[in-house]
């Protein structure tokens, strides 16, 4: 389904999640795209939405179309009241990692995946917890 249009009628769902997907929708649709979740979702209805922070990407991919804090926060303001910004980061050896992770690649491994709520901009993914969708846009 093309997550630009989706085929559910308003108000279907009590929560969305979705990671992993926002980076791959072009630039001209991630605002539809939000818009869409806004619509979809229940008046008192949750979105999780997750996407990498674009000024820490650490491997090229051109088919990712990432945003910068500011860019995150203001798409997802534009059609949700409520929101909890939060940051996916890395903790090895007590130590948060942001851009040197090459040094580490063979040591990270899923307890070393956090959620933070400090320097979220240092964080090389966001999380946002939404509600309050706007229906009008």
């Amino acid at each position: 389904m093309n997550s630009c249009h989706l085929l559910f009628e308003p108000n279907t769902f009590d929560a969305i999640v979705s990671f992993d997907v926002l980076e791959h929708v072009q630039y001209k649709g991630k605002d539809k795209f939000v818009a869409e979740t806004a619509r979809v979702l229940k008046p008192d209805g949750v979105l999780f939405i997750g996407c990498p922070n674009g000024n820490f990407s650490h491997i090229y991919n051109p088919s990712h179309y990432e945003l910068d804090r500011n860019l995150f926060t203001e798409l997802i303001s534009s059609h949700y009241s409520s929101i909890k910004l939060l940051g996916q980061a890395l903790r090895i050896h007590d130590k948060g990692l942001t851009r040197d992770l090459d040094d580490f690649w063979g040591d990270i491994k899923f307890d070393n995946l956090v959620i933070v709520e400090e320097d979220i901009g240092w964080a090389f993914g966001f999380l946002a917890i939404c509600r309050g969708p706007r229906k009008d846009g």
